[in-house]
């Protein structure tokens, strides 16, 4: 059962680049070569009365679970005029939704605006967990602009409109023998949405969603169509374009470097002895692997991992029987754990036991599983929840910010303001690229992932503090999950901070593509009205 969570659809502006020689087509799979490092696993007793039970009670679960509840992918709602976010938390009121279905649409409504001194933003899925897309003015939305422009099989390259889905993308490109190397935990978010904001896989040589762009066009706020906006041109803009959470312009179209199809083979390990025990190991297993991440419960320190070794040739059919074991792990029991956590949250005294107790009995202590790439870099995510993100030096800084997290959390439960959560803490790693606002700009990073289930009092207290140890040790936000702090916090992480700044006050002088949050996180302003 997988808790990461890649995806952050938002806005519709596009992506960061990521220097494409370290996004390299799928070799032989590593898991061939080497074994595969062994943490003082102790396999469990097959006897074992608790686990027996609990499993009668998850199948049972899981059948009623599966015919009654979270068939909904509708992630972004607009009724009796207000939208609202896939997590409930974030809601507006905007006096005009509309949904283009040409370039020259879009010039019409952004240019309109812009004179009209409006606020235009653009969304997608609606999967981010801040205010990135709220406005009371104009909320654009792409779904009816999401068709394939053109591919180029020679390059392995597919053009496709900005409001396409991932999961729309993916099933494009199988269909023509391609596919992107790199995914995140989900696939439902535009790709505009998803670029713009940084979504990420895990992989300390793969780079993020964005880096995998090769091109992009833009309406800014005058209305002019710009593009196209690549290496050789308009470069600037395509090192601030393609993660700048819809704060330049909206993206209208995207190309993406794509690598031939591959199988993934994931395996996902509970570790004997917890974090304690996994922490010096973690660089074996990035050895190991092609690709790696793990969770670890703040309550109790149980750790779980997952590792991702590519396989070049299709699987035998001994091997894709073994399938049902990704259904059975990211289908039937996120939905278990749904289930248990709704059921949980209003509870948040129970959460510890929960945990540390309750959750690693429920969990088969190893599964693994092929199947094509798309499935095993997606995965399965509870229903609602809100997420904080933070991207920190892998080695040092990182690590150590993880340790005092769970310390913090160990030791506040005995006072009068615990730090609560129902949700492990997931620990991803992203490559370096030259995306000036992209978390990974000139680093390497381990990404800290904190999330609670359907209690927002509980995530706002837990939140602020990882958000401060975060930054404490460097920190760079997730442009579309939940923060705290504001420009003041963020620009001196970010090196190119000043030149986006001076970018976007040249392409958006009146501020049409400004609303609070970005108004907040860049410290920007809006003119006053004439």
């Amino acid at each position: 059962m997988c808790f990461f969570s890649n995806d952050c659809a938002v806005v519709a502006t596009l992506p960061s680049s990521f220097q494409m020689g370290k996004n390299k087509s799928p070799t032989k799979s590593k898991s061939a070569e080497r074994l595969v490092p062994v943490i003082d696993r102790k396999p469990p007793s097959t006897g074992n009365p608790l686990r027996n039970c609990l499993a009668v009670l998850v199948v049972f679960v899981a059948v009623f679970i599966g015919l009654t509840w979270f068939h909904s992918t509708d992630f972004s709602t607009v009724a009796g005029g207000e939208w609202s976010s896939w997590d409930g938390q974030q809601r507006c009121r905007p006096s005009t939704v509309v949904q283009p279905r040409t370039i020259q649409e879009i010039q019409s409504i952004v240019g309109g605006a812009t004179r009209d001194n409006k606020v235009v933003r653009v969304v997608g899925a609606g999967h981010a967990f801040n205010g990135g897309a709220l406005t009371n003015d104009i909320l654009m939305n792409l779904d009816h602009f999401s068709s394939l422009v053109s591919i180029d099989s020679s390059k392995k390259q597919v053009t496709v409109q900005a409001g396409m889905r991932l999961k729309n993308l993916n099933s494009l490109l199988a269909a023509n023998k391609l596919a992107l190397r790199q995914l995140g935990q989900i696939s439902e978010q535009s790709v505009a949405g998803a670029t713009q904001t940084g979504t990420h896989g895990t992989g300390i040589g793969l780079g993020n969603l964005a880096s995998q762009i090769t091109e992009y066009w833009m309406v800014v706020a005058n209305g002019t169509l710009i593009g196209p906006i690549n290496q050789q041109q308009n470069t600037e803009l395509f090192m601030a374009g393609r993660v700048a959470f819809g704060s330049l312009g909206v993206i209208t179209q995207i190309t993406f470097q794509c690598v031939d199809p591959f199988w993934i083979r994931k395996t996902e390990r509970s570790i004997e002895g917890g974090w304690s025990k996994l922490i010096g190991n973690l660089s074996t297993l990035h050895s190991a692997h092609d690709q790696f991440g793990y969770w670890v419960m703040v309550h109790g320190g149980y750790a779980r991992t997952t590792t991702y070794d590519v396989v070049t040739q299709p699987p035998a059919e001994s091997e894709l029987r073994s399938s049902f074991s990704r259904y059975w792990n990211e289908i039937v029991m996120m939905k278990v754990f749904s289930f248990l956590l709704r059921l949980l949250s209003p509870f948040p005294s129970l959460y510890p036991a929960f945990l540390s107790a309750v959750l690693p009995n429920i969990v088969p202590p190893e599964a693994s599983w092929v199947d094509t790439s798309d499935k095993n870099l997606n995965g399965g995510v509870p229903d609602h929840y809100t997420e904080m993100e933070f991207f920190l030096e892998p080695h040092t800084a990182g690590v150590k910010a993880i340790n005092e997290i769970v310390q913090l959390v160990s030791e506040s439960q005995s006072g009068p303001a615990p730090y609560t959560t129902n949700m492990p803490m997931a620990i991803r790693y992203v490559a370096r690229d030259e995306m000036w606002l992209s978390q990974q700009y000139q680093r390497d990073s381990l990404v800290i992932s904190v999330s609670v289930y359907r209690n927002q009092p509980a995530m706002i207290h837990y939140s602020k503090m990882v958000e401060a140890v975060s930054l404490k040790y460097g920190g760079r936000p997730h442009w579309g999950k939940l923060t705290h702090g504001s420009d003041r916090d963020y620009a001196k992480q970010f090196p190119k901070w000043k030149d986006f700044l001076a970018l976007r006050q040249a392409l958006d002088p009146r501020g049409t593509f400004v609303n609070e949050y970005v108004a907040r996180v860049l410290g920007v302003s809006r003119p006053a009205a004439k």
